[in-house]
This record gives C-alpha cells, sequence and structure tokens, in this order.
C-alpha cells in the first residue's frame, strides 16, 4: 500500500472521526449533568431532544450530498461550480435550519404532549426545546463550512472549532442547567 496515500487518509479520516466523536459528547454531557435533577428532567430533555436528533440527521444527509458536489468540482478543477454547490449547500442548510426552528419554537409544548401527559415534563421539555432551536442554524452553517474545508484537506479546524464548541457547550450546560435549576429550586 502506498505510505502517502495512507497518510493522506489518516489525516483527514483522525480529525474527522475525533470531531465526530466531541459532537456526540454533547448529548452527553447534557445526559449526565441533567442526570442530577432527577427523572422527570431526564425525561424532559430526552423527549425534548428528538427534534434535534432529527435535525442532526438531516443536515449530516445535506452535508453529505455537499461533499460529493464540491469534491467533484474540486477535482475538476472548476472553482466557480464549487463555490456555488457550497452556496447552494449553505442555501438548502439555512431553509432546513429555519424550517425546523420555526416547527420547534411554534409547537414545542404540542411536541413534547405527543409523548407525556406529565405537565412537569411537559413545560420543561418545552423549555429546553425553545432554548436548542437556536443552535439549529449554527449548526447547520458549521456543518456545510466543515464539510467545505474537510474537502480542501483542512480537516483540522472543524475538529478545533468543534473542541472550542465541546467546552462552551459544557459551560453552558453548566449555567443553563444548574444556575437556572437552582433559581427554579430543582437543585
Amino acid at each position: 500500500m502506498n505510505k502517502n496515500f495512507t497518510k493522506e487518509v489518516a489525516l483527514i479520516a483522525v480529525p474527522v472521526a475525533l470531531q465526530s466523536m466531541l459532537q456526540s459528547s454533547f448529548s452527553m454531557i447534557d445526559q449526565i449533568m441533567v442526570g442530577q435533577l432527577g427523572e422527570q428532567s431526564i425525561a424532559a430533555v430526552e423527549i425534548a431532544a428528538k427534534p434535534g436528533f432529527i435535525y442532526a440527521f438531516v443536515i449530516g444527509a445535506i452535508g453529505a450530498i455537499a461533499g460529493i458536489m464540491i469534491s467533484q468540482y474540486i477535482g475538476k478543477g472548476d472553482k466557480l461550480a464549487e463555490e456555488k454547490s457550497i452556496c447552494l449547500n449553505f442555501l438548502v442548510m439555512l431553509i432546513t435550519g429555519m424550517l425546523f426552528s420555526g416547527v420547534a419554537l411554534g409547537c414545542s409544548n404540542s411536541f413534547v404532549k405527543l409523548f407525556t401527559s406529565d405537565e412537569f415534563v411537559v413545560i420543561t421539555g418545552g423549555s429546553y426545546l425553545r432554548i436548542i432551536t437556536w443552535t439549529f442554524i449554527p449548526l447547520g452553517i458549521s456543518n456545510i463550512f466543515g464539510v467545505a474545508l474537510r474537502c480542501r484537506g483542512k480537516s483540522t479546524l472543524p475538529l478545533y472549532v468543534s473542541f472550542a464548541s465541546a467546552v462552551v457547550n459544557t459551560g453552558l450546560n453548566y449555567l443553563l442547567i444548574f444556575e437556572i435549576a437552582k433559581c427554579h429550586s430543582l437543585v
């Protein structure tokens, strides 16, 4: 096997794998912290996170399609088509994020009621869903930019951004979960 090829694959695959692991840690950190508030809080977060999970799946698919398109244009040396592809996929991601955000913001409590009649879970889950909805559009934008950078062989920059996001996410989790819980006498 060609050592240069193996090295090139590793330079792309390792940062992408680490970035994926970091992104997966977001929900795990949420669950660990919320777990300290009790079963109803865990249920509220678990139910409210479902639209975010579906959204992550959809933007992952959009990102995969964008990666294929961008890579093909890079391979052809067609810079204009590459830039148009990035812009088009950015627009698709933005529209998708706006649709998911609009539905989630407009129907947050109703969505949670589909899964439970527990009033505490409905109110808490609805509040959580309205908060995490604000992450949908930035997550989609970072996805497209990350794909474009990886297609250009710059896979470490999205990894660094994901690391910084994990740190910020953990800090904000602490503030939003425990400090708000203190205000509501849940801790």
